[in-house]
């Protein structure tokens, strides 16, 4: 009640359980996606090794000028050296695995955090104490990885600087401020939870 005035707020259960199907099915079909990424690369990393090494020598042809771009990471290849010869990429190959399974191992324990989370949504207990540990590690993971895979990220391209000989490469590494504004918000949101599974208890005590 407000003013004399009956506050009546009502949710349209069926719609938002069909947003909660929806958005379940996503999650359970890009856990399974990234998964099967994941089997992909270390069957790849598996068989990797016995591949023969001549099979990855590399011919190059005349470049002037590369800029690539990863994150917040900038790599200036420019007006350094021309690329001539043949150079074995088989190792540049061999890390760019391991970089892609980095990143894939982190937006997998993402989706699964998330997806348990629905799950509970779904099952009436949206502030549970397991979803408020699966909210603080998921903020714990966004702020870890502002530094950890601009870091991981980051070795690829040095050595692929090593593997063409650029020796004054420029390469600018900074922190992905967009991970760490994500983790504060969920690390907030994972607070709300927390006081309102306090809030649930208090009413479960007194019904």
């Amino acid at each position: 009640m407000k003013g004399g005035v009956i506050m009546n707020r009502s949710l349209n259960k069926k719609k938002f359980e069909s947003f909660i199907k929806v958005v379940y099915q996503f999650l359970r079909i890009g856990v399974i996606a990234l998964y099967v990424l994941l089997a992909l690369l270390v069957l790849t990393s598996v068989v990797f090794p016995f591949i023969p090494k001549e099979l990855f020598d590399f011919e190059l042809s005349n470049l002037d000028q590369i800029d690539i771009q990863s994150g917040t990471l900038l790599y200036e290849f420019r007006g350094i050296v021309t690329f001539v010869g043949i150079v074995n990429v088989k190792w540049l190959l061999n890390l760019l695995f391991i970089v892609l399974t980095v990143n894939l191992l982190f937006f997998q324990f993402i989706l699964i955090q998330l997806k348990t989370i629905i799950t509970d949504v779904s099952n009436k207990i949206p502030f549970s104490d397991k979803n408020v540990k699966r909210l603080k590690y998921m903020g714990i993971a966004y702020l870890i990885s502002s530094i950890v895979l601009p870091i991981v990220n980051g070795t690829l391209f040095v050595t692929l600087a090593k593997t063409f000989n650029i020796f004054d490469a420029t390469i600018n590494f900074s922190i992905d401020f967009q991970s760490v504004f994500i983790g504060i918000i969920i690390l907030i949101i994972a607070y709300v939870f927390e006081y309102g599974a306090a809030l649930q208890e208090d009413i479960d005590l007194t019904v």
